[in-house]
């Protein structure tokens, strides 16, 4: 199956217990807010409340189709698993579901009525916008991975296949 809208889940197994690896995140953490994304000193820029977080790389220019990191520590027996799911903002995903469903709509009007100039540049839109929104996605990803790898000191389990 082709998913429009791309995540990536993450689990990071470390035998660190969760207070240290909270520590060591938030020595890495430098705090945003919404309106703004100032130069960070540091390799992420993001918040963390309690056990949770939500990260993304800090760069000067940011687009909308970066991935966030999404995550929380989970106390294990054997340590503290880290669960990480990468995806778009929230805001981002609405819109891409409007837009695309909107083109499926242009679509399926252009089939009922054929010889409608509608169809190609529909189809043209079509790719053309969901290989943009795939390429700024996953060419992020190895380095935000990087990053949190960096910060737990560890490598990561992949859990699920790309785009689903």
């Amino acid at each position: 199956m082709i998913a429009v809208i791309p995540k990536k889940s993450i689990y990071l197994d470390r035998s660190t217990q969760r207070d240290q690896l909270l520590s060591m995140l938030d020595r890495y953490l430098y705090p945003f807010h919404k309106t703004q994304h100032p130069a960070s000193p540091q390799p992420i820029v993001g918040k963390r409340q309690g056990n949770r977080f939500e990260l993304l790389r800090a760069a000067q220019f940011h687009n909308l189709f970066s991935p966030v990191a999404y995550g929380e520590f989970i106390e294990t027996a054997s340590g503290t698993r880290v669960e990480v799911e990468l995806r778009l903002k929230k805001g981002t995903r609405w819109f891409l579901r409007i837009w695309f469903g909107l083109i499926l709509l242009m679509l399926f009007f252009a089939v009922i009525q054929p010889g409608n100039t509608i169809s190609m540049a529909s189809l043209l839109t079509t790719f053309l916008g969901y290989t943009f929104v795939q390429f700024s996605f996953w060419s992020e990803v190895p380095k935000l991975t990087s990053i949190l790898e960096q910060i737990t000191a560890t490598k990561p389990q992949d859990s699920s296949p790309e785009g689903s």
